[in-house]
């Protein structure tokens, strides 16, 4: 009777042969070179989807350097751009010869406001550079002078006053009445002054 386990007895299977080292070797080695086609393969692709981008990219900034030099050339030489800047220039050298004709040399200034005598700062004048009072004084536009040579604003002197004290201080000079209060906010209306804070507008 045949014990267990041995040869020829029933439930017993043979043991599988183990496979040669020299060909494990060589299925390791082509599984390897296989992965490594295929990452070759890849990353050829990549690079020759990268080279296509910067191609593409290189032709477009041509084109927009092109469209940009066209465009400048168009307006450079465009008709109404050339007599826009002719009368420019025309403007400019005419505002020098005005400056020329009409510039204040003084600082200190004498004027004659409504037959009143008035003596101020030039710079008080200019206080407001937006204002129809800096420009009437910034030597580009001729002001009528009287016989003495003082420069002649037919306006109410007392409300010049006032304007004068507000761009001297840059306060609200004081208004005893409703009266006085319209008269002065329609002289600094008149001259463009701004008034400091929320005045209130003339009353009508």
């Amino acid at each position: 009777m045949n014990s267990p386990g041995s040869p020829g007895s029933p439930g017993s299977s043979a043991a599988s042969p183990l496979p040669h080292p020299q060909e494990s070797i060589e299925l390791f080695t082509g599984v390897l070179q296989k992965i490594s086609d295929d990452l070759t393969a890849s990353i050829q692709q990549i690079a020759e989807k990268l080279q296509a981008q910067a191609l593409d990219l290189q032709r477009e900034k041509l084109a927009m350097a092109e469209d940009r030099r066209m465009a400048l050339d168009t307006i450079n030489h465009h008709p109404d751009i050339s007599a826009l800047e002719a009368e420019r220039s025309a403007f400019e050298e005419s505002k020098k010869k005005a400056y020329a004709t009409h510039k204040i040399e003084t600082d200190v200034i004498e004027l004659n406001v409504g037959g009143t005598k008035i003596t101020t700062m030039r710079d008080t004048l200019l206080k407001c550079p937006e204002s129809f009072l800096s420009y009437l004084f910034s030597g580009y536009f001729p002001v009528r002078r009287d016989r003495h040579g003082r420069f002649f604003l037919d306006r109410d002197p007392t409300q010049f006053s006032r304007i004068l004290d507000l761009l001297r201080t840059g306060d609200l000079p004081p208004l005893r009445n409703e009266a006085e209060e319209l008269l002065f906010l329609r002289e600094a209306e008149y001259w463009g002054i701004p008034l400091p804070g929320a005045a209130a507008a003339p009353r009508r």
